[in-house]
C-alpha cells in the first residue's frame, strides 16, 4: 500500500470493499480552501499617527513594531519587505494592503507605488489626490 503525506500529515481513512483508501487529496483541497479564506483579509493595524494606540502602525511597541511578524514596519515581513508584492514599502507592489475607514468603506491601498491607481502615493488619482 503506497501512502502520500502532505502538510501536517493528517488524513482520513475510508474502508471500501476491504481496502483502505487514504483521502488526503480531498482533505488537502479543503485545508487549502479554508486557509485561503482565513488569510485573505489580515488585520494589520490602524493607519494613524497616534503612537499610544496599541493598534496604530505608528506605535513602535504595538501594531507598528518592527518585530511584528506581519507588520508593515518589519522589513522582513510580507507586508513590510521592500521586495514583496504585498508590501506597503515596495514602490512596484500591486497587491499592497488595503485601507478601510471605520464604516468599512474602501479608501485605497497603503503603497509607495506612484503608478498604481489605488495607491495613496499616486498624486493624480482618487486616493492619493489632495483634492
Amino acid at each position: 500500500m503506497s501512502q502520500v503525506a502532505f502538510g501536517g500529515g493528517l488524513a482520513f481513512y475510508f474502508r471500501m470493499e476491504g481496502k483502505v483508501l487514504k483521502n488526503s487529496l480531498l482533505l488537502s483541497f479543503i485545508f487549502l480552501f479554508f486557509a485561503s479564506l482565513v488569510s485573505a483579509d489580515d488585520y494589520l493595524g490602524d493607519y494613524s499617527s497616534n503612537p499610544y494606540s496599541p493598534d496604530s502602525i505608528s506605535n513602535p511597541y504595538g501594531a507598528g513594531s518592527p518585530y511584528n511578524p506581519s507588520g508593515v514596519n518589519n522589513p522582513y515581513s510580507t507586508y513590510g519587505s521592500p521586495f514583496s508584492n504585498k508590501s506597503a514599502t515596495n514602490p512596484y507592489a500591486t497587491e499592497a494592503p488595503r485601507l478601510y475607514d471605520s464604516q468599512g468603506n474602501y479608501k485605497g491601498r497603503l503603497s509607495n507605488n506612484p503608478y498604481d491607481s489605488d495607491s495613496i502615493s499616486n498624486p493624480y488619482d482618487r486616493y492619493g489626490s489632495l483634492y
